[in-house]
């Protein structure tokens, strides 16, 4: 089923592999770490230490759309079972490490682009360092490797469902 996905895009992901070297590889990594979900949980306990109980809100619906997001990826993870691009591709290299197996749907995008939408709704003094984070984080996985472009698209989209959800749009 991906072998033509990942041929298109193949090209891509080897520019955007070659091109992280030196400091913006070090850039990469360290946002994608921050994806890795310790950075939102403790936004998850930040943000009540802030702004007491005008936070709580916020905070549920943070959970609770990050566990129905967490179902949704490791569904679309066991049905789709789509190769990392450093596997399926000579040339690519893995410069950072890998979570889990699969490649879709990029999980740190879908997390990354859900609290930083909800927490920009409800705190939007926020959003200048959360929705680039978010972005950065998203660029990162297909830099390092790790996701092809419609893996990070398909996690974006995710993420702004998960986000109008937790928002109260559905």
């Amino acid at each position: 089923m991906w072998k033509r996905a990942d041929i298109l895009e193949s090209g891509l992901c080897h520019r955007a592999n070659r091109a992280s070297i030196g400091a913006l590889r070090h850039v990469f990594r360290f946002a994608s770490r921050m994806g890795d979900g310790g950075f939102w949980f403790l936004m998850l306990a930040i943000l009540p230490a802030v702004y007491g109980r005008a936070a709580l809100p916020c905070d549920l619906a943070l959970i609770m759309s990050n566990g129905l997001g967490l179902a949704l990826y490791l569904a679309l993870k066991r049905l789709t079972a789509r190769p990392r691009p450093f596997v399926t591709h000579a040339g690519i290299i893995a410069h950072d490490r890998a979570l889990d197996e699969y490649s879709f749907p990029s999980g740190h995008t879908m997390q990354a682009v859900s609290f930083s939408l909800q927490i920009s709704a409800r705190f939007p003094h926020l959003a200048p360092v959360l929705l680039p984070l978010a972005f950065l984080i998203a660029l990162s996985r297909v830099a390092l490797g790790l996701h092809y472009p419609t893996d990070v698209i398909a996690g974006a989209v995710l993420g702004m469902g998960l986000a109008l959800l937790g928002l109260g749009y559905f």
